[in-house]
């Protein structure tokens, strides 16, 4: 019996993800739960699209 080349159903959905970070020029990033300073990073990220990307919405 012949036997497929079967991929993951988990790596498939991390092909889909790299594919579609990919398209946006940007990276995903999978921090720990409850870590302080994964909090800072995303407060820190937070910031720079409200100071950077939200103003321009006001006009």
């Amino acid at each position: 019996m012949e036997q497929r080349n079967r991929i993951h159903p988990a790596e498939q959905q991390r092909r889909l993800w790299r594919g579609f970070a990919g398209v946006l020029a940007t990276r995903i990033v999978q921090v720990k739960p409850r870590d302080v300073d994964s909090y800072d990073v995303v407060e820190r990220s937070n910031l720079f699209l409200d100071t950077y990307f939200l103003p321009l919405q006001d006009n």
